[in-house]
């Protein structure tokens, strides 16, 4: 079969019709095509969603008297901290599976949401719609960043939902409309629809690399293909090979409809499996530039026990509420969090960096790491600088240690201080992915609850209309006084020290 060069893109053609993506192979294109193809390890997007929430803020971040603390302003009248993770690292990321992955860890402490969480799946990305608050709708972070940035990849993202109520992303309809995006319900309907090209369907699929070898021959023995390229090459159509082998493994032949899902109903062990199917798929749509943003929720039922811990979640100031979230957030930071983010790390890429160093990856829940439904403090975690965008190895503190204001109490009864506005941190993101002021302001609705800017809505902070003491005797703020005289008047400043 004749190898037919592609300008933009490079493809690796079979039978039928079919295309697999090939990895960006820079060594063998000509100056002009490298350009204009997938440019190398252009930084990628992912963020983990977790439903519920309220893991104690000190299980979920490192242990605080542990860091060797720096202070620096923020601005005239907001001093925050910051210091190197500790080598505990922290109990829900524990040092024997984290340990090796520090340097290129960030914990962020005091990312307030702007509103009441309530229950919702679109707080970490910010459209702030929930079931309670309602609100205007707007697109998520990563959508925002999908449109932005993807001029070359085939799918602008990939999102996997595997829930009821949908994904953590929301995106555009193509009436204009702004709705909920259901995502892929399973590793194997997301790799068909990403590697399965024209000739897609059936049960049993003859293997991608079987139907593209003479091409991928083509690649291999290619005169100026060099030693890193040959590597990623021979890397990727290893994974993909061993990913449709282990997919195919877990057919249900008495199941036409849905070949290879895996029943991960109140089963975890075959939740494992679906979850290093879909991190070795990601890693390898990444290496082959066919996205460069993808979305992840955790369905509230996955996890050993199988059943809603949504009243554990309420009930996270027990002491058996609060090991039940520990328990989960572990087990999810360990068999998705830690299995995926280890699988980035162990790809090098053209510029001598991992895939991990080049993306930048967020986990988070849905309710703050406080007490019930607090929009204080949210848990934050994140790998990777996005290639030397943003700083990593570090805690970030960004809670006002010289403020005036209390927020309420932590699960340990200490004293919660505000901190700095979601939808500020969001705008710093985004601002390290390289987007300018009017690429991100036009997805900002015209609506007075958005007026502070940054990415994200300014709801009323919090509850309170008045001041009192909460259960634990600490003071608790109104939300009205704390956006008069604590959160700055306009958001569409970066977060400058979380930025290389």
């Amino acid at each position: 079969m004749k190898y037919d060069p592609i300008t933009r893109r490079h493809f690796l053609q079979g039978a039928g019709g079919f295309l697999l993506a090939a990895p960006f192979l820079p060594s063998i294109l000509a100056p002009a095509e490298a350009r204009a193809a997938c440019l190398g390890p252009e930084p990628r997007f992912v963020a983990l969603f977790g439903r519920y929430g309220n893991v104690a803020a000190d299980r979920w971040f490192p242990n605080e008297n542990e860091i060797s603390w720096s202070t620096q302003q923020l601005n005239p009248d907001h001093l925050i901290r910051s210091g190197d993770i500790p080598s505990s690292v922290s109990q829900i990321f524990p040092s024997f599976l984290f340990g090796s992955l520090r340097q290129k860890l960030a914990f962020h402490i005091g990312l307030d949401f702007t509103q009441r969480t309530a229950h919702s799946n679109g707080n970490l990305l910010g459209p702030f719609v929930t079931n309670e608050t309602g609100g205007p709708k707007t697109i998520s972070l990563d959508q925002v960043l999908a449109r932005e940035l993807s001029q070359n990849p085939i799918a602008p993202s990939v999102v996997y939902g595997n829930d009821a109520e949908g994904s953590c992303s929301y995106g555009l309809t193509p009436a204009g409309v702004i709705q909920n995006i259901a995502g892929f319900n399973s590793a194997q309907a997301a790799f068909l629809a990403i590697f399965g090209g024209s000739s897609g369907g059936g049960v049993n699929h003859a293997p991608v690399v079987d139907r593209v070898y003479q091409d991928f021959n083509s690649f291999r023995n290619h005169p100026r293909l060099g030693s890193v390229d040959r590597q990623t090459l021979e890397q990727v159509i290893a994974r993909i090979d061993d990913l449709q082998s282990r997919l195919n493994a877990n057919i249900d032949c008495t199941n036409v409809e849905e070949p290879g899902y895996i029943n991960t109903w109140q089963n975890f062990a075959n939740q494992i499996i679906e979850w290093d199917n879909y991190a070795d798929l990601l890693v390898a749509a990444f290496q082959c530039c066919i996205t460069r943003v993808s979305t992840f929720l955790y369905n509230r039922y996955t996890h050993p026990d199988g059943d809603d811990f949504h009243d554990d979640s309420h009930a996270s100031y027990t002491v058996a509420g609060q090991a039940e979230l520990t328990s989960i957030f572990q087990d999810w930071g360990r068999y998705f969090y830690h299995a995926f983010i280890s699988k980035m790390d162990a790809v090098l890429e053209s510029n001598g960096r991992t895939m991990l160093d080049n993306s930048y990856v967020i986990m988070g829940m849905e309710n703050s790491g406080t007490q019930d439904h607090t929009n204080y403090a949210n848990s934050i975690i994140t790998a990777g600088s996005a290639n030397n965008a943003f700083l990593t190895g570090k805690v970030f503190d960004w809670r006002n240690h010289q403020s005036p204001y209390g927020v309420g109490s932590y699960y340990n009864q200490e004293q919660a201080k505000p901190g700095v506005a979601y939808p500020q941190f969001m705008w710093t993101i985004l601002k390290g992915f390289g987007l300018s002021d009017q690429q991100i302001q036009q997805y900002i609705p015209n609506d007075s609850r958005y007026s502070r800017g940054g990415f994200g809505a300014m709801f009323q902070y919090g509850g309170a209309s008045q001041q009192h003491p909460d259960t634990y005797g600490n003071i608790v703020t109104p939300g009205s006084t704390l956006l008069s005289n604590h959160y700055p008047q306009n958001f569409n400043s970066v977060l400058g020290p979380m930025l290389v």
